[in-house]
C-alpha cells in the first residue's frame, strides 16, 4: 500500500492528519544557542530604568518654571477648557470611582444534606 500523501482523496472524513509543519523539529544554529538564556538566567538583569531622560527634562522644565506653568493651568482653567480640568482634578483629587448598574437574575440551588 503505497503512503497516503496529504492531497490524497482516499484519506476519509474525520480521519486524523498532522499538518506537515509540527512534524519537524527546528535545530538551533551554534549562533542562536550561545545566546539562549542559560537556566536561572533573567532575560532583563538590569530591569526597568528608574527614569529616562524625558523624565529627567521634564522634572528640570518644571522646577524651573513652576510659576509660569501654574500660571498657565490657572489661565486655561478659568477660561473653561475642559480637558484640562479633567486632568487637573484627576491630578489633583484622584479618578472618580465609576459605578456600573449590572441588571439581571441569579437562580441559586441551595442543597442542604442533614
Amino acid at each position: 500500500m503505497a503512503p497516503k500523501k496529504r492531497g490524497d482523496r482516499s484519506l476519509r472524513a474525520g480521519q486524523n492528519r498532522k499538518p506537515e509543519n509540527t512534524l519537524k523539529k527546528h535545530a538551533l544554529t551554534p549562533a542562536m544557542e550561545s545566546r539562549k538564556w542559560k537556566p536561572g538566567q533573567s532575560g532583563n538583569p538590569g530591569g526597568r530604568p528608574k527614569k529616562d531622560l524625558a523624565s529627567e527634562i521634564c522634572e528640570e522644565i518644571f522646577a524651573e518654571h513652576r510659576d509660569k506653568i501654574k500660571a498657565a493651568i490657572r489661565r486655561k482653567l478659568i477660561k473653561g477648557d475642559a480637558k484640562m480640568f479633567a486632568v487637573a482634578s484627576d491630578r489633583a483629587f484622584g479618578k472618580p470611582p465609576q459605578t456600573v448598574d449590572v441588571n439581571g437574575q441569579i437562580q441559586t440551588i441551595v442543597s442542604i444534606d442533614l
